[in-house]
């Protein structure tokens, strides 16, 4: 697949990452390309499993080793390779260049420190700013985010607040030094419906006032279509179509893609009986021959049960690894 642009921030080639079980070898990410340009948000979607969240752990280079392992590819953001660079290096990008807002905020919080210090850790590292100068920095990123009673909150421990401030806590911590690049994996995930919004329109503003490029990692088409430019589809470890958003909503070409479209509600059509997709993802130790959708694809012949299929262009931007993709 190519789409590497000037304007790409981001760039993943080739990723591989595998881990060693009990069972045999995962093969979480088989082969990933992706590119996301400078300001855009570039939605990640598929089902659980699919590699998603370790892709976004491999370009932080966070993958646990062991029993993870990156067998191949690269990783460029603004042209140098994240995993060439030193560990002092690499740390000095987390947080400030590059910051990542975790699955769960309870887990990612540590109970044992307020809130305040918890956000000055990344500002007195990366900015050198300490003492008073710090923590007004902190309430300041507190006001940002929405807390309210901020000067109040900064000086209170993770238990004390709620699940939705949690979260504004772990954005406001992810926005402390500015980032040129959001990783923000499943950020509404564990909220109830109310919250979910409050936090996407949060984080919609703060992209048009602070302009940060967004990786967002999601299973939720709804959350791809409300906040998304374009959106990369993954299934079993591969990455099987990347389209504009609203050219994946209203005209999707991988059948996998198709079929999660199907699987959604539509409030219009009333009571429509959901449609599903047939089996289930396949065991990442024992992947199938050729597509690895084919077992669960309606439309498979024996080429797509043999050989495994390569990105075919689709239109403008636009790539979907079919042998026969929808039209």
């Amino acid at each position: 697949m190519s789409d590497r642009k000037d304007s790409a921030i981001l760039s993943v080639r080739g990723l591989k990452v595998h881990f060693d079980t009990s069972q045999g070898v995962v093969r979480a990410v088989d082969g990933v390309d992706l590119h996301v340009k400078t300001g855009e948000t570039m939605a990640v979607l598929g089902e659980s499993g699919s590699g998603k969240s370790v892709m976004a752990l491999a370009i932080m280079r966070l993958v646990p080793i062991p029993p993870g392992r990156i067998v191949a590819g690269e990783v460029h953001f603004e042209g140098r390779n994240v995993f060439q660079m030193g560990a002092n290096e690499v740390r000095r990008l987390r947080g400030s260049t590059i910051a990542m807002i975790f699955q769960e905020p309870m887990s990612s919080l540590n109970p044992a420190f307020t809130v305040g210090e918890q956000i000055t850790e990344a500002i007195v590292l990366h900015q050198g700013i300490k003492g008073k100068e710090a923590l007004d920095k902190a309430i300041e990123m507190l006001k940002l985010v929405k807390i309210p009673s901020p000067e109040k909150r900064v000086h209170e421990y993770p238990h004390q607040l709620s699940g939705g401030m949690k979260q504004r806590v772990m954005i406001a911590m992810a926005l402390s030094c500015r980032p040129k690049l959001l990783i923000a994996d499943e950020p509404t995930a564990s909220l109830d419906v109310t919250i979910q919004a409050q936090i996407l329109e949060l984080m919609k503003e703060l992209r048009r006032q602070v302009g940060t490029t967004t990786l967002l990692i999601t299973h939720s088409l709804g959350v791809a279509a409300e906040m998304a430019d374009r959106a990369t589809v993954m299934y079993a470890g591969q990455v099987v179509e990347v389209a504009p958003i609203r050219d994946l909503f209203h005209d999707a070409r991988h059948p996998y893609t198709k079929g999660l479209l199907k699987s959604v509600v539509n409030m219009k059509e009333g009571t429509r009986r959901l449609d599903v997709i047939p089996g289930a993802p396949p065991n990442p130790t024992r992947l199938p021959e050729g597509c690895r959708f084919h077992p669960r694809c309606a439309k498979a012949d024996k080429r797509c049960c043999t050989e495994e299929p390569n990105y075919v262009s689709v239109g403008e931007g636009r790539w979907v690894r079919c042998w026969y993709p929808e039209t």
